[in-house]
């Protein structure tokens, strides 16, 4: 199945259809599936995008009330100082420890309420809300990234400064790696200023440079590799062709003469031609794909790194299905193709102004 700029779609084919987004695909795989693709919201800057897989909830509601409180009622230069001494706060919690809401309140806005006053949050508990209480805040501000005296990194160019994939990003900030919502030119993005970053990296004990080196393999982990894959019933895995081919890895060779049942692999742009060696994330992907929307100023993402959950979905149910026929498959999908293939069947542009 093909996609613009070289990406790529494989998957069995069976006769019952599958729903996206109210959209009915036929034919395309043995089991039917049926789910929703998250709208954008409409802000006055452009179209505010939430990752889909961090913090999505307030564990407690009075943190929840005191950010709309301060959304509400607080000046702009307000929030600014707020988000400063939340994020000065995350740092000096223990998690093992226990905080009055009354205190932690104080040193946020300092004034001290008189509501709770038996309210006791565990460390890990304030630590995760007072994170979602600053990126929330300077959602709220407005902030453009260029304004600030500091380096600025999106989730994808975070990934790349420390040479990490976007998901390991997603797990610093499950860590306790402090966010703030941007504006990058038109669009309000996900960022990190380079000291959160630091202090992140800090307090978990590692160096910049044992960031970057985590990715190399020695002979000893190439060796492990090879014999955790030979002994798989399925592998799923995401990398460029070239990657499996410096590990001395043969797929084909792997799911015909071992253990291994079925082969998932994820690209960005799939697994043959010039693009297979194209580095790719989740938005770019999206605009190979012509996954986009059109907007007065030009072409607007309509999620936040759509090709990923898009890609995630046609993959694993590719796989269901090669596993549940009996037969031993390789299964590659890409994020450009998997977003064309949505293109073609929905209307961005109606999605979106909804």
């Amino acid at each position: 199945m093909g996609a613009p700029d070289g990406g790529s779609v494989t998957a069995p084919s069976g006769p019952n259809p599958v729903e996206l987004s109210g959209t009915v695909f036929p034919g395309l795989f043995g089991t039917q599936i049926a789910f929703r693709f998250p709208t954008s919201i409409r802000t006055e800057g452009g179209f505010e995008r939430r990752s889909l897989l961090t913090m999505a909830h307030y564990r407690n509601p009075a943190i929840r009330q005191l950010k709309d409180q301060q959304v509400r009622y607080m000046p702009r230069d307000v929030r600014l100082a707020q988000i400063e001494r939340a994020e000065r706060l995350v740092h000096e919690l223990d998690s093992e420890g226990t905080y009055h809401y009354q205190d932690l309140c104080q040193k946020i806005t300092e004034f001290r309420p008189e509501l709770y006053p038996d309210l006791v949050l565990s460390g890990e508990e304030a630590a995760h809300d007072l994170r979602l209480f600053i990126e929330d805040l300077s959602d709220s501000a407005d902030i453009p990234a260029d304004s600030c005296n500091e380096e600025v990194w999106t989730v994808e160019q975070l990934s790349r400064q420390f040479n990490v994939s976007t998901k390991t990003v997603d797990r610093w900030r499950n860590r306790g790696l402090v966010s703030r919502r941007f504006l990058f030119g038109n669009r309000k993005r996900v960022g990190f200023l380079r000291s959160s970053v630091e202090r992140f990296l800090a307090r978990q004990g590692i160096s910049a440079d044992q960031v970057c080196g985590f990715s190399r393999l020695t002979d000893e982990d190439r060796i492990e590799l090879r014999r955790m894959i030979e002994g798989a019933d399925v592998v799923v895995e995401a990398s460029r062709p070239r990657a499996l081919e410096q590990l001395g890895i043969d797929r084909r060779r792997t799911i015909t003469s071992g253990s291994v049942r079925a082969w998932l692999s994820i690209t960005a742009h799939g697994s043959t031609g010039e693009a297979a060696s194209r580095v790719g994330f989740g938005d770019d992907a999206a605009a190979a794909g012509g996954l986009l929307a059109d907007g007065a100023d030009g072409p607007r993402f309509i999620g936040d790194a759509i090709a990923d959950p898009i890609t995630g979905i046609l993959g694993f149910t590719s796989l269901i299905d090669a596993l549940l026929d009996g037969r031993r498959d390789i299964v590659d999908v890409s994020l450009a193709g998997s977003a064309a293939l949505l293109a073609r069947s929905l209307d961005a542009n109606r999605i979106v102004s909804r």
